[in-house]
């Protein structure tokens, strides 16, 4: 298989999946994080997306990060400190989709205030 760029891992964290990105999201790893989205929602659990240890991310993945499984039900959050992620996150208003954590506890303790009845 070919090298993206892109490393992902999911992790189980207090009643979330934690889909854990390093690397570079763009064109090419996209689809890899797409196919663990979709893993990790058909687990049923919330879904926060951990974006520390991503350096770039294009048009292609922010599409993938604002759409497919968890979103329409708001069962996904997203991790991003400040830096070069967070200013695009910001620039296309990402906070309207998603709920934005610079840490993931935050995004833990956000995730279990947001819990459907």
């Amino acid at each position: 298989m070919e090298d993206t760029g892109l490393s992902i891992r999911i992790e189980s964290l207090r009643d979330c999946d934690v889909v854990v990105l390093d690397g570079e999201l763009d064109q090419q790893s996209a689809p890899k994080l797409g196919e663990a989205l979709e893993r990790a929602a058909a687990r049923g659990k919330r879904v926060v997306v951990d974006l520390t240890e991503l350096r770039f991310i294009d048009s292609s993945g922010l599409h993938v990060l604002l759409s497919g499984p968890g979103m329409t039900d708001g069962r996904r959050a997203v991790v991003c400190p400040p830096g070069n992620v967070a200013r695009v996150l910001s620039i296309v208003r990402a906070d309207a989709a998603l709920h934005v954590y610079e840490h993931l506890d935050e995004a833990l303790d956000g995730a279990a205030t947001h819990r459907e009845p």
